[in-house]
């Protein structure tokens, strides 16, 4: 029956209880998870809990007063990421849902602000997000847009101008996970946004991913080094392959690193194109046509081929302890408009944010992996 007619009766809703996640509860709410996110597999969830468990406090729920079953959820994730050359704490947001029937109650919002209280108490100067569909309710509780742009070239013949010989990543093998880890921290650090990784996460969370179906892991190592496991690895790439479709095939960049002799050289243009070129003649069954990365990381791969641009949307940044971020004019043109406070921003407050290069995305210094 409809609202106003005589055999309408008002259900009241339940009193929702916000809290932390109980130790008991992790089946359930990895079951709310895989009822909310049809499309993802509740595996996907539990990998995320088994590889990264989560810290007490940092999982909140809302659940109806003297129950178990969650109603909305989110998790805050502690990470530190590198921002103009420092390391900063950060807390991720994910796992943000709700189920369908208790939608419109302001769920989610609540919990929001009680990460936010949390990540202040837990001295995490920024937090970030990926979201698709519900930038709007982020950017009333203050997160901003920072725009990822993405260059595309078609995939072209290169001279070897690097030498050296390339083989597999093997993940199995610690030193050379650890020669991985030691080029990839002093190339990362010269943008903004790639998350810092001590060996355990590259042992853990990264070998996880990388190794998916799809993924192809490669070394380069310097002029004179014997193969796999010898000799000095100069350059590291994981690439994704995926095929839209309608639509060409593309090798994208999902994370890259070279030493500082060759990002001197030419800013590791040279050892991607190798590494690209090795891809493709080892895998031949994914015919690959073009390739994409992050556009800070070079201008171009194959001089002379057009380069396409594209802008990414959905990742989302909000300053939590301004006091303590160390160059905040990165992100945000008025950082002390984003102050602590777990409320929405004033109308006033509109800070620009710069790590997307005003627009350019030749002078963008924000990379995400």
């Amino acid at each position: 029956p409809s609202i106003g007619s005589p055999s309408f009766v008002p259900v009241p809703c339940a009193i929702m209880e916000l809290r932390s996640l109980r130790p008991d509860e992790t089946d359930a709410w990895l079951d709310h998870l895989d009822s909310v996110f049809v499309s993802t597999p509740r595996s996907y969830f539990e990998r995320h809990t088994s590889l990264d468990p989560p810290l007490p406090g940092s999982i909140k729920v809302a659940c109806p007063a003297g129950s178990h079953d969650i109603a909305s959820t989110l998790r805050i994730y502690h990470r530190k990421i590198y921002i103009n050359g420092g390391v900063v704490n950060i807390g991720g947001l994910g796992e943000v849902s709700t189920k369908e029937a208790s939608r419109g109650q302001g769920l989610a919002a609540s919990l929001i602000k009680l990460a936010l209280t949390y990540m202040m108490e837990h001295d995490l100067s920024v937090s970030l997000l990926s979201t698709s569909k519900a930038a709007p309710l982020y950017a009333r509780h203050g997160w901003r847009n920072v725009t990822r742009y993405i260059f595309k070239q078609e995939i072209c013949a290169v001279p070897d101008l690097v030498g050296g010989s390339i083989s597999a990543l093997d993940f199995n093998n610690q030193p050379m996970l650890q020669q991985v880890a030691d080029i990839h921290h002093p190339y990362c650090r010269r943008f903004s946004g790639p998350l810092v990784r001590d060996i355990h996460y590259w042992s853990s969370w990264v070998v996880a991913e990388a190794t998916l179906p799809g993924h192809i892991n490669l070394v380069l190592y310097g002029a004179g080094g014997a193969g796999a496991g010898d000799g000095v690895i100069q350059a590291y790439v994981c690439l994704g392959h995926s095929v839209s479709p309608g639509a060409e095939a593309v090798l994208m960049v999902k994370d890259f690193a070279v030493s500082e002799s060759l990002y001197v050289l030419d800013g590791g243009q040279s050892a991607l194109g190798a590494l690209v070129a090795r891809a493709v003649v080892s895998h031949p069954g994914a015919s690959p046509t073009h390739l994409a990365w992050p556009a800070p990381l070079m201008k171009a791969v194959y001089p002379g081929t057009p380069v396409h641009t594209e802008a990414k949307e959905g990742f989302m940044y909000r300053a939590i302890q301004g006091h303590v971020l160390p160059c905040a004019d990165v992100w945000m043109h008025d950082p002390s408009s984003f102050v602590s406070s777990p409320g929405p921003p004033q109308e006033t407050d509109a800070p620009v944010p710069l790590a997307h290069g005003n627009g350019d995305p030749h002078t963008s210094m924000h990379v995400f992996w």
